[in-house]
């Protein structure tokens, strides 16, 4: 059995391989399909890309975060004093 590790793109209902195969006409093939993730996201516009990662945080989450993070970075990232 031979194993060949390969990226193809879905479009159309069809599997486009992304590089030239050499196999035999008529092989018998098993798939295993993993998602790449990274360019899944490319495929949506800038607003639906951050409602995506936004859906797994809960809103108490999003309560907690500072809102003075730029202003504040040296604080937050190095504890140096909250600038008001």
């Amino acid at each position: 059995m031979t194993t060949l590790r390969l990226k193809a793109e879905w479009a159309n209902g069809i599997l486009k391989p992304l590089e030239p195969l050499d196999l035999r006409e008529g092989a018998i093939l098993t798939l295993i399909i993993e998602q790449d993730e990274a360019k899944d996201l490319e495929s949506h516009n800038v607003l639906e890309t951050i409602d995506r990662l936004r859906e797994p945080i809960g809103q108490d989450d999003w309560d907690g975060i500072p809102t003075d993070g730029a202003k504040n970075y040296r604080h937050y990232r190095y504890g140096h004093p909250r600038v008001e």
